[in-house]
């Protein structure tokens, strides 16, 4: 009988300890929502995502995924930044402006080292770097009043960080009615986050002048890029088209990132 009842006595002490234990991982969320990389309803958002076709629950659902910091919302405003610099080229080459001296000019008009720059049949400015090829225009050709144009835009995550920022730069040559020279031409990021891999150009288009209303287009081609599972799971094309007239105006008008 003794036997009997410390077999019961064991049997109770089991049963408590099972019980404990079911209260203690009840609620407790299934071992893959510790990882929500392998959760396929969390797959499912993130390539809606990448398709454009999410809506808010699956951006959500998205951004609990490790690629989330690289993920956009569809519908996800972009924003955008400008930079006017007005200038004149004179017949000596030096460039002077009412609104910057001339160290600060120099600064604003030279591209920067991680530029892709255009110049193939466009007006050489002084001090810029001329084709070797002996087909660079004569300088002088850019005497005149000019403008550089400096647009940008930011691609923003599902977690509000900064994926990069698109620029382009278009400077151009104007009378009052018509613009009468491309010069200078390019782009560039800024800000690239780790799952950034810019590739390249992928458009770049000019209207024939001269003429009363001009666009330089842009398009660059990028790659989005985890070190983790999901491989490059996107590419995208930033672009930026710049209108531009013979009065001066400047105007952003298309863009995207």
């Amino acid at each position: 009988m003794q036997h009997t009842t410390g077999n019961r006595r064991f049997t109770r002490r089991l049963l408590i300890a099972a019980t404990a234990v079911a209260a203690l991982t009840a609620g407790m969320p299934a071992a893959h929502a510790e990882d929500p990389d392998s959760d396929q309803a969390v797959i499912s958002a993130v390539q809606k995502v990448i398709d454009g076709t999410a809506g808010q629950t699956e951006c959500d659902l998205a951004a609990t995924s490790s690629i989330a910091d690289g993920l956009t919302c569809p519908g996800t405003p972009d924003e955008y930044h400008e930079e006017v610099v007005d200038y004149t080229v004179l017949a000596d080459g030096q460039k002077v402006s009412a609104d910057y001296t001339a160290e600060e000019l120099d600064e604003l008009l030279t591209a920067p080292a991680n530029a892709d720059l255009t110049t193939s049949d466009e007006v050489v400015l002084p001090g810029l770097d001329a084709p070797t090829d002996g087909t660079a225009p004569d300088a002088t050709d850019a005497t005149g009043t000019w403008k550089q144009v400096r647009y940008s835009v930011t691609r923003h995550s599902l977690l509000g960080s900064v994926i990069y920022d698109y620029h382009t730069v278009v400077n151009f040559k104007y009378n009052g009615s018509k613009v009468i020279a491309w010069g200078d031409r390019h782009d560039y990021f800024t800000r690239e986050s780790s799952v950034v891999d810019t590739i390249g150009r992928e458009y770049n288009a000019k209207s024939a002048l001269p003429t009363s209303t001009a666009y330089s287009t842009m398009k660059y081609k990028v790659k989005l890029c985890s070190f983790g599972s999901w491989g490059c799971y996107a590419t995208v094309y930033p672009s930026i088209q710049t209108r531009v007239t013979g009065t001066g105006s400047a105007s952003r008008y298309k863009a995207s990132s």
